[in-house]
């Protein structure tokens, strides 16, 4: 993997972990759906869907620190009563009573760990788009 691509994948996993500490995201999530998906299956599905820290390229990546919050949260994450939605969203699978509080701070650590690894790879013209890179850092 590029620079590039090594930056996305530790980006990817954060939207879904956002997700479960974003009211505002929370209030507008897969509802659209019929059946209606509750946040619980909104996560679900955007975990299944966004996680790269399963890839064997993005565990390279990671610390021994950011390694153990991953697992720390996925062993959370698997201990939960997940139920499969029943006809075309069986891939699909929700908490009966919808409480995610459990995984919130380990997100939240987990979160916060991928940001720093994130910023450390970040490419020079992505620091530039975003007006990161100050006009101090130029010398000559």
């Amino acid at each position: 993997m590029n620079q590039e691509q090594q930056y996305t994948s530790l980006l990817a996993p954060q939207i879904p972990l956002r997700f479960l500490f974003n009211a505002r995201q929370r209030a507008t999530s897969m509802r659209q759906f019929s059946p209606p998906v509750n946040d619980s299956g909104a996560f679900f599905r955007l975990w299944d869907l966004m996680c790269t820290l399963r890839e064997p390229d993005v565990q390279a990546l990671l610390d021994d620190a950011t390694r153990e919050l991953h697992t720390r949260f996925q062993r959370i994450f698997e201990t939960l009563p997940w139920q499969p939605l029943n006809g075309e969203l069986s891939h699909i699978k929700q908490l009966e009573k919808d409480d995610l509080s459990v995984l919130i701070e380990p997100a939240r650590q987990l979160s916060k760990q991928l940001s720093r690894l994130a910023w450390e790879l970040m490419p020079w013209s992505e620091r530039i788009r975003r007006g990161i890179y100050k006009a101090t850092h130029w010398k000559t």
